[in-house]
């Protein structure tokens, strides 16, 4: 229990610090097994279950995607920003 008002006591707890020092392999332990204990294995498996997976690019990766398939499909791509050619 604590001695002060709601409002006060989430006050205090926004401030309250929640970082765990590297170093201290005790208390990281003691976070872990503590996590691991409420975390339900079943339900994320099933958050990735259904969902696709979308591939990461690079920046320049995802420019010659995108004028690779602008040229497949026969289109110019412009953009609004920059000063390069358009892609054909």
């Amino acid at each position: 229990m604590v001695n002060t008002n709601t409002w006060q006591t989430s006050l205090s707890l926004q401030s309250f610090n929640l970082e765990v020092p590297v170093d201290d392999h005790e208390r990281i332990e003691k976070v872990q097994e503590y996590v691991a204990n409420y975390i339900n294995a079943d339900w994320i498996e099933s958050l990735t279950a259904t969902s696709e997976r979308s591939r990461r690019l690079s920046p320049p990766a995802f420019r010659y995607q995108l004028t690779e398939l602008a040229r497949k499909a026969g289109k110019r791509i412009v953009l609004p920003e920059g000063d390069e050619t358009a892609y054909r």
